[in-house]
């Protein structure tokens, strides 16, 4: 390990969700190269019909009123009439043909790999996500309630379904969560004269450590301040926490100090 770095006893390691490997299930990977080729003969194309255009706009072009008409409607909706082809536009016709092979390879696999994708999606959320959205909002537990359904036709509300699904599989997947089976650390420790970490991970859980964030905490004294059945066990009272020292009330777990006023001195 490099001098610059220095690892204290114990140390905190902050554990990721789950592995990558249930993204990677999802990934549409022959697409990339499909759509990429579309691309390449669209932009050929696009560069072709400008030449294609000036060719069957020419007098001298030797079409005739019939053949123009056809031709040049079709360029400008990058088609192929079914009219001769001149030698002039030969070059133009293979890659108008070539792209519409693409478009339709692209649209083939697309059905296919979206399919896979989607059936993907729900079986590795349906393993996964009910441990992770256990700790959630009530609104999030209708997104795995179909485990029994065929696979529904994607309109709006599946799509959106389906984002969120995914969203949530991504969450767990790159970093860990306060609750949930996914973390939240683990604790370490370094001896003295060892140059290296050794990490020997195990299957299974060492201990679980639970506590509130500050938010949580706040909001959850807002709502006891709130409920007037409290008001008897909200009276106040000294803060056992502190000490009165002279005129001032000293928090003995922060430090802080409170100064008093004489009014206040004889309350307490």
């Amino acid at each position: 390990m490099s001098s610059a770095y220095r690892i204290a006893s114990p140390f905190l390691i902050r554990l990721a969700g789950v592995p990558f490997d249930v993204l990677e299930e999802i990934a549409t990977l022959n697409l990339p190269a499909t759509a990429r080729e579309l691309l390449t003969q669209e932009t050929e194309l696009e560069r072709l019909k400008k030449t294609a255009l000036e060719f069957v706009t020419r007098r001298e072009s030797g079409l005739t009123s019939e053949e123009f008409a056809a031709w040049r409607t079709a360029i400008r909706h990058s088609e192929i009439p079914k009219q001769r082809i001149p030698q002039q536009l030969e070059e133009y016709t293979r890659v108008a043909t070539a792209a519409k092979q693409a478009r339709l390879q692209l649209d083939e696999e697309l059905e296919k790999d979206l399919t896979a994708a989607r059936i993907a999606l729900l079986e590795t959320s349906r393993r996964i996500l009910p441990r992770y959205l256990v700790f959630g909002s009530g609104e999030v537990h209708h997104l795995i309630d179909h485990s029994g359904e065929e696979l529904p036709t994607r309109n709006s509300r599946v799509r959106e379904r389906e984002r969120h699904l995914l969203l949530y599989l991504q969450r767990i997947a790159a970093k860990n969560d306060t609750f949930s089976e996914f973390g939240p650390s683990a604790w370490g420790s370094a001896r003295s004269g060892e140059p290296v970490l050794t990490f020997e991970a195990r299957p299974g859980i060492a201990r679980r450590e639970v506590f509130l964030e500050r938010w949580t905490a706040q909001a959850l004294a807002a709502g006891i301040n709130a409920d007037s059945e409290t008001f008897l066990e909200r009276s106040p009272r000294l803060n056992p926490s502190g000490v009165l020292i002279g005129h001032r009330f000293v928090f003995v777990d922060s430090g802080d100090a409170v100064d008093l006023t004489s009014a206040e001195l004889e309350i307490v």
